[in-house]
């Protein structure tokens, strides 16, 4: 037979692993471990866009409500509560660091211009966010890189890496407020296609082939019909789009349409 344990063997076997999981606690709350995820969204930098962020990820009425999150950021101490997120304390310019937060299987990257240290100016912030870029691109080029850069005349350098999207906050800002000034409501409108999860919503469909060969104007009718929705840009396989194509465009097996729903539309 074999005999039991000693209470004192015992004893030494909780305390190891009562030592262990209060080590593997502080080091998720500190944000000193590394995460085992995939296709989630790295989110580099720290700022108060990043709450609003999350807010608006978690507020989706798709699939994408669930996608885990990382927030990557050298900051001391967990920004959010979402419980899908997880928090590393590191700097996203660092390659160790990105790939703590498992960055070569991530599906998006989010990068914010990084307001979190101490004295820092727009110029510092936009260098920083470059060479985040620049690092994110070198571990994972299948990555979809969201990037926000403060200065306008930094755009050019961005333009050299293969980011994905460019937002330019201060241009965004100034020229909402510039044409909202003119048309009225536009504010407003906006507001309503950006921000979760009341009213309508912007989505990226593929035509299927029931759609393939049918004209832009055609199919603008029957979606509308069908769906409820409204088509307002197409983008060709190989990436590019145009704004409310011409009536006669034909659309084409992997094109995506970009449409207005208030919840995920089906194609018909």
């Amino acid at each position: 037979m074999v005999d039991f344990l000693k209470p004192s063997t015992v004893a030494v076997l909780i305390a190891g692993l009562t030592s262990h999981m209060f080590n593997a606690l502080v080091a998720r709350t500190s944000g000193k471990g590394r995460v085992r995820l995939k296709d989630h969204i790295v989110i580099c930098g720290w700022s108060s866009k990043g709450n609003e962020i999350i807010n608006e990820i978690r507020g989706r009425k798709d699939e994408e409500s669930q996608r885990r999150v990382v927030v990557l950021a050298p900051i001391a101490q967990n920004p959010t509560r979402d419980d899908l997120t997880t928090f590393l304390n590191g700097d996203p310019t660092e390659e160790r660091d990105l790939r703590r937060a498992h960055i070569d299987q991530a599906r998006t990257a989010i990068v914010l211009a990084d307001n979190s240290y101490r004295d820092i100016d727009v110029e510092d912030m936009d260098s920083r966010t470059l060479l985040t870029v620049l690092a994110i691109e070198a571990i994972n080029p299948a990555c979809y890189t969201c990037v926000e850069v403060v200065h306008s005349k930094n755009r050019e350098h961005f333009n050299r890496t293969r980011a994905d999207e460019l937002v330019v906050s201060a241009h965004m800002t100034g020229a909402l407020l510039a044409h909202s000034a003119v048309t009225r409501g536009l504010s407003r409108v906006v507001g309503d296609l950006l921000t979760f999860p009341g009213g309508n919503e912007f989505y990226w469909l593929r035509v299927p082939p029931s759609l393939a060969g049918s004209t832009f104007g055609g199919a603008l009718s029957l979606i509308k019909e069908k769906s409820d929705s409204i088509v307002v840009a197409i983008a060709a396989g190989g990436g590019d789009y145009v704004t409310n194509p011409p009536f006669h465009h034909v659309l084409k097996e992997g094109d995506r349409l970009l449409l207005i729903a208030q919840g995920e539309p089906t194609l018909p």
